[in-house]
């Protein structure tokens, strides 16, 4: 229960057999603008059996801001998230994993975001580094008041979200201690229960999502367990005080993540053969029990091609179209950059690809306009790869990535796309032309010293595709960027892509030779002091 008296916030972290990653998150802590006296950290131990208790309470030594407390082993993340809810004293309790990091300014962001807001909920822009961000979409732009699915706010399946103290406690909203698979998304759904007001900081990077071989949520789940607990985050959506449009969107959503991205080139066709058909038999089970055909009007074709295969058990054929060189993709290039007034404006063009990088030639068939003519694919299917109605609500944006940290940045633009009349057949192609201002880039804030890379997201017919931007070789760029203290150049890599270097001017100061001789004469005197002193 919340301390009147307490912090603003209560960061609460379980774990189990941490290691060196636990510092990391501590000092990201103690480095936060909100200060100390305003966060607590409150750690619970499930059961390590190790040394990790004896850590927890020597960093807790000097760090007053910081709660040790240890349970019983319960085998996953509920048990001990619950222990610290309920040891925390701030308003506000945000979960983290123990190996995650926040930016100095999380904290102060997401508390001033929810007061000013009188939110029950802050989600902060999150970055996975080490994998693909999940829920992208939602981090286009702060609001006060987020709608769950129209601003893409369910599709931030992760657990790392601010939640009002009170609010949690007000309406019972814990993580489900019998779960060991999609804990994290039954929490969202059961929170959306009691309509919460949500708000989103989405200028300022809040939380880093550390991916690595050791995440628990990269390992095989038993098909049987995981597919029960989505029944179980399902449950909470049929309760949701929301129109049947609205709880059919986040549907929508499970059905993607948890069913049809499977089909992608690391899932299904990946995995061995009896893990593959066990999977996959829960996952049809689920949707025809769950996850009516109904839905599948409102996704885009290339997932609704995926869902019909799913529902009528053809796994084969899934599996198939599910291989590198049979995914549709991306492969844009940069067709011009020009600098002018301190920004620069860079054109791409971006054209659907097959696997195997050639056009992704359309087929029209009447009044309808087909969106992958695959000859595995049957005839029957054809309806649903109809792609007619469905380019005015494609998505082309162009993406400045700071390389160090996978911070994706959605940057102004325009966008027109066409039919390209090819001698097979129309052609889908987006033309784009974004200002990239380096004193505006990270959504109103300057670009930070380092390597940004350009990537093109490209969202269309269920087709979501983020690639790095290639420069053509006889392309001329433009000179460098000098504003303020900071110079931003854009150059070629080594694989032929365009990127930005951003370096801090050096202030005006004394000449390098003479800074050189500086430096040789204070040597010379620690020497001979050092002489003198033996």
């Amino acid at each position: 229960m919340a301390d009147p008296g307490g912090p603003d916030v209560s960061v609460v972290v379980a774990t189990f057999r941490t290691g060196a990653p636990l510092l990391d998150l501590v000092d990201s802590l103690a480095r936060q603008t909100i200060g100390t006296d305003r966060l607590e950290l409150v750690t619970v131990d499930d059961g390590s059996g190790d040394d990790t208790p004896d850590v927890l309470r020597a960093l807790a030594a000097d760090r007053p801001w910081m709660t040790v407390a240890e349970i019983p082993n319960s085998g996953w993340p509920c048990r001990p998230r619950n222990v610290g809810t309920d040891l925390a004293r701030g308003r506000w309790v945000l979960y983290m994993d123990h190996d995650d990091r926040l930016w100095s300014q999380a904290l102060e962001a997401m508390v001033s975001a929810g007061d000013r807001a009188g939110a029950d909920v802050v989600i902060g822009k999150e970055v996975r580094t080490g994998g693909r961000t999940i829920g992208l979409e939602a981090f286009r732009s702060s609001t006060d008041d987020a709608h769950v699915t129209r601003d893409h706010a369910f599709e931030v399946l992760t657990p790392h979200r601010m939640y009002r103290h009170a609010f949690l406690d007000e309406h019972g909203v814990r993580f489900e201690e019998s779960l060991r698979r999609l804990e994290d998304v039954h929490l969202l759904a059961a929170a959306e229960v009691h309509a919460p007001t949500t708000a989103v900081v989405a200028d300022l990077a809040c939380y880093q999502w550390v991916i690595h071989g050791e995440n628990s949520s990269l390992r095989h789940p038993d098909p049987v367990e995981y597919f029960d607990a989505a029944r179980r985050v399902l449950d909470e959506v049929d309760r949701w005080p929301h129109p049947e449009e609205v709880r059919d969107d986040a549907r929508r959503v499970l059905l993607r993540a948890l069913v049809l991205n499977r089909a992608s080139p690391s899932g299904l066709p990946a995995w061995d053969e009896e893990y593959r058909r066990a999977f996959f038999a829960e996952a049809r089970r689920l949707t025809r029990e769950r996850l009516p055909a109904s839905l599948d009007a409102g996704l885009g074709a290339h997932d609704r091609l995926r869902a019909a295969l799913v529902r009528r058990g053809d796994l084969d054929l899934l599996v198939a179209l599910g291989t590198p060189r049979r995914i549709p993709t991306t492969r844009p290039h940069v067709a011009a950059v020009e600098a002018a007034d301190g920004r620069l404006r860079v054109t791409v063009t971006v054209r659907l690809l097959q696997g195997d990088g050639a056009d992704l030639v359309l087929r029209r068939r009447g009044d309808r306009l087909l969106l992958r003519p695959d000859p595995l694919v049957p005839d029957d299917l054809a309806t649903v790869l109809d792609v007619a109605a469905e380019f005015d609500a494609a998505r082309v944006d162009l993406l400045l990535v700071e390389r160090s940290t996978n911070a994706e940045w959605f940057q102004p633009a325009e966008v027109g796309t066409r039919l390209v009349e090819g001698p097979d057949g129309p052609v889908w192609e987006a033309t784009l032309v974004a200002d990239v201002d380096p004193a505006t880039a990270r959504a109103g804030h300057p670009v930070v010293p380092g390597r940004w890379d350009l990537r093109l997201h490209t969202h269309l017919a269920g087709i979501d595709s983020r690639v790095l931007v290639r420069l053509d070789e006889d392309l001329a760029l433009p000179a460098p960027l000098r504003q303020g203290p900071m110079t931003t150049a854009a150059y070629r890599t080594a694989g032929g892509r365009m990127a930005l270097h951003v370096t801090r001017t050096r202030p005006p100061g004394p000449s390098r030779s003479r800074r050189a001789r500086v430096r040789l004469l204070a040597g010379r005197v620690r020497r001979r002091l050092r002489l003198r002193l033996r």
